[in-house]
């Protein structure tokens, strides 16, 4: 049987043995809890290095932050210089709207900048459907000399699809219309009011009669060959200079667009034609 005092230093050697134990116990948590909160600390170390690290990539150079900020200031000085001219521009177009409607309601001179032209320029626009042995007849025009002008297109088979289109312009006296069947296209204007189609046998007396009568004139007989279905130009024109220095071009101009029929017997012509002639001089 062990002593008291053998039992007391047992005694004692348990409880500091557990003691011990519990004190091991207790760091080993401490240090667990340690550690783990430096593995999180160690985390947002990595996630601020990554975010310092985009902001850096992020961050806008100096010297285009300074090109931004004058682009800037510049928009702003151009958009406060902006409003007077917008202003003036706006009061110059009213001007002129009243200058127009004060123009027009003033009766027109009698020498406008439009006559000071030392030519006058004649128009035809014409579409229509003609026969081999027949002749598309426009114009009618007043000229400068007081006759009347007109334009004969007479249309040949030309073979292999292509047409040959004759124009003859000629200037006539008023008297002679109706003795050439004429009369009824007498416009008004400067352009084509009207247009006829004549037997080809009664243009060719028309030009004779011409050629045989005091004043009638023969002015040009151009001829353009065309592809059908396709465009062709002719003009017979003379560059002048006017006293005053003033170059100018008088003729014929002739747009032809010629198309056969599909039984080849008719071809539609489709006639741009201008003619300018040299304006009356005034005494």
């Amino acid at each position: 049987m062990k002593s008291p005092k053998a039992l007391v230093a047992i005694g004692f050697l348990a409880g500091f043995g557990a003691g011990v134990f519990v004190w091991q116990q207790f760091v080993t948590a401490r240090f667990a809890a340690e550690n783990q909160q430096l593995r999180e600390e160690v985390k947002m170390v990595a996630v601020l290095t990554d975010e310092n690290a985009r902001l850096t990539s992020e961050r806008i150079d100096p010297a285009e932050l300074k090109r931004l900020r004058d682009g800037q200031a510049d928009l702003l000085r151009l958009r406060g210089q902006a409003g007077p001219p917008r202003r003036e521009a706006q009061e110059a177009k009213a001007a002129a709207v009243r200058a127009a409607q004060q123009a027009a309601a003033q009766p027109s001179p009698t020498n406008l900048a439009t006559n000071d032209s030392p030519v006058e320029t004649f128009t035809a626009n014409v579409t229509a459907k003609v026969g081999w042995q027949q002749a598309l007849v426009t114009g009618g025009w007043r000229t400068p000399s007081g006759k009347r002008a007109f334009v004969f297109f007479q249309p040949a088979d030309a073979g292999e699809g292509a047409v040959t289109v004759r124009a003859h312009i000629v200037e006539v006296p008023e008297n002679l219309l109706a003795s050439l069947g004429l009369d009824g296209i007498k416009p008004d204007g400067s352009a084509d009011q009207g247009s006829g189609i004549l037997a080809a046998e009664q243009v060719r007396q028309i030009l004779r009669k011409i050629e045989k009568t005091e004043g009638a004139e023969l002015v040009a007989s151009p001829q353009v060959g065309v592809l059908s279905g396709n465009q062709a130009q002719v003009s017979v024109t003379q560059s002048h200079t006017s006293p005053s220095g003033q170059a100018y071009t008088t003729g014929p101009v002739i747009g032809v667009t010629a198309t056969v029929s599909a039984d080849k017997q008719t071809v539609e012509l489709i006639i741009s034609a201008e003619v300018n002639l040299p304006r009356a001089q005034t005494p």
